[in-house]
């Protein structure tokens, strides 16, 4: 039993031209730090990490105890790093604004 399906060039050209478009969403993220883009983009993401997550767990039988423990933990890792930011980029529960402050621009005209 091989440790991985058999290789298929139009599934892995795909797989890896959706990973570069969302690297290219990172990264815009990363540079503009607009809350809305890194909260989305951050969720986006873990639509992804954890069906990986969730598929690699149930598939260890082929690896050696050292391969399957080292990728548990990249993979637990990947999907648990953006719960976190996605914690620490929550706004405030109770974020007002003082008496005479303009509100904030609208959000969808500041994205690009």
């Amino acid at each position: 039993m091989a440790n991985l399906p058999s290789y298929n060039e139009h599934v892995l050209r795909d797989f890896g031209g959706l990973n570069l478009a969302l690297a290219v969403v990172f990264g815009v993220a990363a540079v503009t730090l607009h809350p809305v883009l890194v909260r989305a983009v951050l969720a986006g993401y873990l639509v992804f990490a954890v069906p990986h997550l969730v598929l690699h767990l149930n598939h260890l039988q082929p690896f050696g105890r050292t391969d399957a423990a080292a990728q548990t933990i990249a993979r637990t890792a990947a999907a648990v790093l953006p719960v976190a930011l996605l914690a620490l980029t929550r706004p405030p529960a109770n974020q007002s604004r003082p008496s005479g402050t303009p509100a904030p621009e609208d959000p969808r005209r500041t994205l690009l």
